[in-house]
């Protein structure tokens, strides 16, 4: 009986603790994703707020990118008067 339980609680013991390892490493990855996830939602309602009022630019102009989400991006560009946010789409 005392080999049974012996047996049992080195069982249990390192089923709990590949269990907890397991869990510990795909929580950071976990965590991982839902960061990525937030950083895309925000690059989104970023440029969804300032869509309406930044003009479109066109795509032969010289830009630096400041956001891109998919296929439009928040950019600058130098016009006569200096420096301009613009909408490339």
């Amino acid at each position: 009986m005392k080999n049974v339980i012996i047996g049992f609680g080195l069982g249990v013991f390192f089923s709990l603790s590949l269990f907890f390892g397991y869990i510990a490493l795909s929580g950071d990855s976990e965590f991982e994703k839902g960061r990525a996830q937030g950083v895309l939602d925000g690059k989104r309602l970023v440029i969804d707020k300032v869509e309406p009022y930044l003009p479109l630019v066109n795509s032969e102009k010289n830009v630096d990118i400041l956001l891109s989400f998919k296929t439009i991006d928040l950019v600058v560009y130098m016009t006569e008067g200096g420096r301009q946010l613009g909408i490339r789409k």
